[in-house]
């Protein structure tokens, strides 16, 4: 989560997968209580380190929602067929060659 906010405040071009926009309904309230304070890592330790780098946690929260809410669900949403086809080619794609290696 941190890469992603750091890569959008860069200047990144940033993308977003989705399944279906069902999907993306049925999760949205789940999206908007994201907090990077709530996140689990593998090791307690890397979520320590994790909010280390983070000097305001508010502000990244924000940050988070606002690139969420303003910019890449509404993309997604604002797609046509032809467009979200295209992206599950995409992401369909990409799985099989990690499947091949």
């Amino acid at each position: 989560v941190a890469e992603i906010a750091l890569a959008h405040r860069v200047g990144m071009q940033q993308s977003l997968k989705i399944r279906s926009c069902q999907q993306l309904d049925e999760h949205e309230q789940e999206l908007k209580q994201l907090h990077i304070e709530h996140m689990e890592a593998s090791r307690p330790e890397d979520k320590e380190d994790i909010l280390k780098k983070i000097p305001d946690p508010a502000q990244f929260n924000e940050d988070l929602q606002r690139l969420l809410f303003d910019d890449l669900v509404p993309a997604w949403k604002h797609m046509d067929v032809a467009g979200q086809l295209d992206r599950v080619g995409h992401i369909v794609r990409w799985q099989a060659v990690l499947l091949s290696v």
